[in-house]
């Protein structure tokens, strides 16, 4: 994942350094303030002493190598070695490493962790705990998530998929998620801080330019929904079929989970890293369908892996970016001591990605 998507820090990293500097308080008034939201890793940041820019880009990079690991264990104690092998595939070139990656410092390697332990979890309380840690993480996205992992359990369960079952498990993970975002509406009404602005007013303040955003390149904007899993989920797709082992029952209601991710793109101009974020429960019930339905070998794997690693990641937010854009030398040595070229943290951080800010 790393080779093909390199790493960098998310725009906007300054301010997500100040939140965490100032828990308690809104060192940010404004529209960008609805980051606050995003309360759990800034208390983990602020907890651990990492709270400067290149500390909390450091500290991001390393929960993503520990949700990438502790969700490939996980699978292989539940589903067995080679399920765990091909989840393991297929985060890697799926583009929300990508967009993790290349935007350190957001509060995704959480939200991946928590999306994938409500595919996983089996325990009732462990799964409305999961959602309390997705509704303090990111409650706005945490929405879809919980759908698509509802959807997404119930394909990976041996039991057939039906509109109960999965109802059932969103009800689960949907407490969840309403827990933790009462405790962080506690932890606001506390402290009296009062938002400028959300996600929610940020769209309704820019609907007109979501057209018009959408149009800039929707040829990377579809690719980029799946990268190289497009061209992996198409073979296995071919082999399956010939052998008649391909679950089309299955793969549909997957396609439903796809589809919530489709409807959180077209919502928001961070494309392709909310529809990866959205569908990392899908992605996790279709690594593990694929296990089941052809046996692929450890060595494909590891070819399909290494294919992938050639192909350079890239993310659509309006035009297409990517990892050819991100000088790997400055990125380590912001990483050691927080050195950038220039001093300003925030010049340097979006230097790769001049897109128009929304509502400017």
């Amino acid at each position: 994942a790393l080779v093909r998507n390199h790493a960098w820090a998310t725009p906007n990293i300054s301010a997500f350094s100040s939140a965490a500097s100032h828990l308690g308080s809104n060192p940010i008034p404004g529209k960008g303030d609805y980051i606050l939201t995003n309360w759990l890793p800034m208390l983990v940041q602020r907890g651990l002493g990492q709270t400067r820019p290149h500390e909390i880009v450091r500290l991001s990079l390393l929960i993503w190598a520990v949700s990438m690991v502790t969700i490939s264990v996980w699978v292989a104690r539940a589903f067995g070695t080679r399920a765990a092998a091909c989840v393991a595939v297929l985060l890697a070139l799926a583009p929300v490493s990508t967009t993790t990656l290349e935007w350190l410092g957001q509060p995704d390697p959480f939200t991946i962790l928590a999306a994938a332990a409500l595919v996983l979890a089996r325990r009732r309380c462990v799964v409305v705990a999961w959602g309390a840690v997705l509704g303090m993480t990111h409650p706005e996205q945490g929405v879809l998530i919980v759908l698509a992992a509802a959807i997404a359990w119930s394909v990976v369960e041996s039991a057939p998929v039906t509109w109960k079952t999965c109802a059932n498990r969103a009800v689960l993970g949907t407490a969840g998620l309403l827990l933790g975002r009462g405790a962080l509406e506690i932890y606001f009404r506390v402290n009296n801080i009062a938002l400028s602005g959300s996600r929610w007013s940020v769209f309704t303040d820019t609907i007109g330019e979501l057209a018009a955003h959408h149009r800039i390149a929707p040829g990377w904007m579809l690719y980029a929904m799946f990268g190289p899993l497009w061209l992996l989920i198409g073979v296995h797709h071919a082999r399956a079929s010939r052998s008649h082992a391909l679950d089309r029952s299955r793969w549909r209601w997957l396609l439903l989970g796809v589809a919530l991710g489709l409807l959180g793109m077209l919502l928001t101009f961070d494309q392709t890293r909310v529809f990866s974020l959205v569908t990392v429960p899908v992605v996790i019930a279709m690594a593990i369908q694929i296990s089941r339905e052809v046996q692929w070998d450890y060595r494909e794997l590891a070819v399909v892996a290494l294919i992938g690693a050639a192909l350079p990641g890239v993310f659509t937010a309006g035009k297409v970016y990517g990892a050819k854009d991100l000088p790997i030398s400055e990125f380590v040595d912001f990483v050691k001591d927080g050195r950038v070229p220039g001093g300003s943290v925030d010049a340097w951080a979006f230097k790769p990605f001049p897109f128009k800010i929304p509502g400017t």
